[in-house]
């Protein structure tokens, strides 16, 4: 089956936009590992008018339940600057919507999945967006309709006949959202230029993108090293390209002759413009949430400056040391909740921002994510924040990962004391807010530190990182813009020995 697609319509026009509202929050990245949602319930004459049923491996149901809540409780409804309320029981949470109706999303636990889950969902997103940009290229003349359905024939054609993906068609398949964004896609690379390669081929983690591209960024990392750069942590900080669309009978194989950094990234840039290999960085597009008659995916050729224009690019990027939007968002407590995460922001806009956080449930793996509309937009790890901040304030964010994490399990008596005190009292000193039920309160050091002694190790490890993050920017006025303009940088892939890409979204 290669698509599955629920439709709201039957709710009514106010109960359908409120349904595509929740909908968004379950299908953002790191929500919901597995992208499964079932409908169990769909009846605006019922008290629970949406009854929604997510899958997720049962090592995550928790830090998938906390973060839903998160996403939901920070959701505007829609054509109003009002966001949601919750009632949260075990891993049920209920949103009222107007007098007594209310949607309910439960979160199930699957056996097996953990960090493969959410990997195979990937896999499969981006392995059905090389089929859509086939079937734009090759098989129809004008633009995908993202409000009319793509047949199977013509999706098993466009599989056949020009992809290469490492995910069999049969296990292909894209809900109502990706369906849009695929289509919103697919149109933008088609109407550009830069990616009008001919008679393309689309290829995902199978041929040249698993070995040739592979390999390449292994020779990369091998000439940083010996000229005493920055190796990179990972590929896609080198070139994080989902897809490539490569000119049919491309040959690759000189690029396995080339051994440096700068040999390498040239013969990609020159591929690129001779439009015969183009790696493409997909997002869940922001026309998505646009009207129909107007939605459009973005567009950006991503590293074909020099490092010099990249920086160039964010100068204008900010350190504000205010709790508001552009400066950071810091919440102790937000109707009923208490988030686990802080906001910090490099510009003025409502996106403009990284969310701080821990995305390892259990497991201390503490990172900022650059957050878009729709999508995130790239991350950077807590090794590479604490690195980054460091370079530029030395010994302004102390690192040591696990002995940290296992410094906040508020079993441990003397840590426990000295965690909770440095969290309190940052809190004062950055003004966190506390909203309870849409009414503002003011809490106290002794206030504060009564509650975060109860919070959990995720809890506490997320906060005080995050905690940690603004105080180091705080206390180096001087340096703090060039922190954030670093972290953005790194988060988005443009570093200086990052190679050529477009991104759509």
């Amino acid at each position: 089956m290669a698509r599955r697609q629920n439709s709201f319509t039957n709710l009514g026009t106010d109960f359908a936009a409120r349904a595509r509202d929740i909908t968004t929050c379950l299908r953002e990245e790191g929500y919901n590992t597995r992208d499964i949602i079932e409908v169990r319930q769909l009846d605006p004459t019922k008290q629970i008018v949406l009854n929604l049923r997510i899958d997720v491996p049962q090592q995550e149901r928790g830090r998938i339940t906390n973060t839903l809540v998160t996403a939901i409780t920070s959701k505007n409804i829609t054509g109003s600057r009002e966001t949601y309320d919750v009632e949260v029981n075990g891993n049920v949470i209920d949103i009222p919507i107007v007098d007594n109706k209310k949607f309910r999303v439960q979160v199930k636990p699957i056996q097996g999945g953990g960090s493969g889950a959410g990997s195979a969902s990937t896999a499969i997103n981006e392995s059905m967006f090389a089929v859509y940009c086939a079937v734009r290229y090759h098989l129809v003349t004008q633009d995908l309709d993202f409000r009319q359905p793509i047949s199977d024939e013509v999706l098993r054609q466009a599989y056949n006949d020009y992809c290469f993906v490492d995910v069999p068609f049969e296990n292909l398949w894209a809900d109502t959202v990706w369906h849009k964004s695929h289509c919103l896609a697919a149109n933008k690379l088609y109407s550009q230029q830069q990616c009008r390669v001919q008679d393309a081929r689309f290829y995902r983690g199978s041929g040249f993108d698993d070995i040739e591209i592979k390999n390449a960024y292994k020779r990369v990392n091998t000439n940083l090293v010996a000229l005493n750069e920055s190796k990179f942590t990972d590929e896609d900080k080198w070139n994080p390209s989902d897809i490539w669309i490569a000119k049919r009978g491309f040959d690759i194989s000189p690029i396995n002759n080339l051994n440096t950094a700068a040999e390498i990234n040239k013969f990609l840039d020159e591929k690129f413009i001779s439009k015969e290999l183009v790696g493409v960085s997909l997002k869940k597009s922001e026309g998505i949430t646009e009207a129909i008659e107007t939605a459009s995916a973005r567009f950006e050729v991503m590293n074909q400056e020099p490092p010099a224009e990249r920086r160039a690019k964010v100068s204008s990027y900010k350190w504000v040391d205010r709790n508001s939007t552009g400066g950071y968002d810091l919440l102790f407590e937000n109707r009923g909740g208490t988030p686990i995460d802080v906001y910090l922001y490099y510009g003025s806009g409502e996106f403009d921002k990284f969310q701080l956080r821990n995305f390892g449930g259990s497991k201390a793996s503490w990172q900022i994510e650059l957050k878009g509309a729709t999508a995130a937009h790239g991350r950077c790890g807590g090794g590479n924040v604490a690195s980054i901040v460091n370079e530029y304030a030395p010994n302004s964010m102390p690192w040591d990962n696990t002995n940290f994490y296992n410094q906040c399990n508020p079993s441990l008596r003397t840590a426990r004391i000295s965690i909770t005190r440095e969290i309190s009292q940052l809190l004062v000193d950055f003004d966190a807010i506390n909203n309870r039920r849409g009414t503002l309160i003011e809490r106290d050091m002794a206030q504060y530190e009564e509650i975060v002694a109860e919070k959990s190790q995720e809890w506490r490890y997320s906060k005080l990182n995050g905690l940690r993050l603004l105080k180091a920017l705080r206390d180096n006025p001087t340096k703090a813009d060039q922190i954030v303009q670093a972290l953005y940088l790194f988060a988005s892939s443009q570093l200086d020995f990052s190679s050529v890409f477009v991104k759509v979204y």
